[in-house]
């Protein structure tokens, strides 16, 4: 019997230095992530969405969408109900206000899904921001991205 105890997975002396490479260039990728890294550089940089505090006196943001209905009335649409989770719309911000037609994709695949939901004549979105001061809410400012009308 071999030393590992298991027939045939003794490695050979290139093998053990090309795993113990990859596990160095692995460990060295994600320490520099940590130190340096973006979201976006996930697995190898943080992947903050809930790992931060607001400070005391900061901002918190999000972001909102808003419709007004074919019949007139003003309603706030969950991100969810265009397909998308939030993450996802919010990762494609910069996207929809270089293009607000996407938008319009978003709601013709609402329509789609849910043929009974109240159909949309104009979506904004929105990104909204809350002003804390010592933790408590002091101002709200909401700055539109992007709008889609009907056509």
């Amino acid at each position: 019997m071999e030393a590992t105890g298991y027939p045939g997975l003794m490695l050979s002396p290139l093998s053990r230095r090309l795993r113990t490479a990859a596990a160095a260039a692995v460990l060295g990728l994600t320490l520099a992530g940590t130190a340096v890294g973006q979201d976006d550089h996930f697995p190898f940089g943080p992947f903050r969405m809930f790992s931060t505090k607001t400070p005391r006196d900061g901002i918190v943001k999000v972001s909102l969408v808003r419709a007004v209905t074919v019949d007139g009335r003003d309603v706030r649409v969950p991100m969810g109900s265009f397909g998308l989770r939030r993450a996802e719309f919010e990762g494609q911000l910069d996207r929809f206000a270089v293009d607000p037609s996407l938008l319009g994709s978003l709601v013709v695949a609402r329509e789609r899904a849910a043929p009974d939901a109240p159909r949309l004549r104009e979506v904004t979105l929105l990104k909204a921001r809350w002003v804390l001061s010592d933790g408590r809410r002091v101002g709200y400012v909401e700055e539109p991205v992007a709008i889609w009308r009907r056509p």
